[in-house]
């Protein structure tokens, strides 16, 4: 995983920044821009419940369920496989 001192442009729109987050969806590190979209995107609450379930079971390296775009839907398949495994 890179290091976020070692970052320099958002991995999501590749602009340069030097103010990042963390996505709920993945690993990548994202400018304010990409975090404001992020967070208007249908599956957002649930990739975040997600993570957080993941969390509070002492998984703290949780990859995320995958940004699927910002006109992208996570798939039902996954949802009901996490929202099973997880008791979501």
């Amino acid at each position: 995983m890179k290091q976020l001192t070692e970052q320099k442009e958002c991995d999501r729109c590749k602009k340069a920044t030097n103010i990042f987050t963390m996505s709920w969806f993945n690993e990548d590190f994202i400018c304010m821009t990409c975090n404001d979209e992020e967070e208007k995107h249908p599956d957002f609450e649930f990739a975040k419940n997600v993570e957080v379930a993941y969390t509070r079971r002492g998984n703290m390296n949780y990859p995320g369920v995958g940004y699927p775009g910002k006109d992208g839907r996570i798939s039902e398949e996954l949802k009901q496989a996490l929202i099973e495994e997880l008791g979501l």
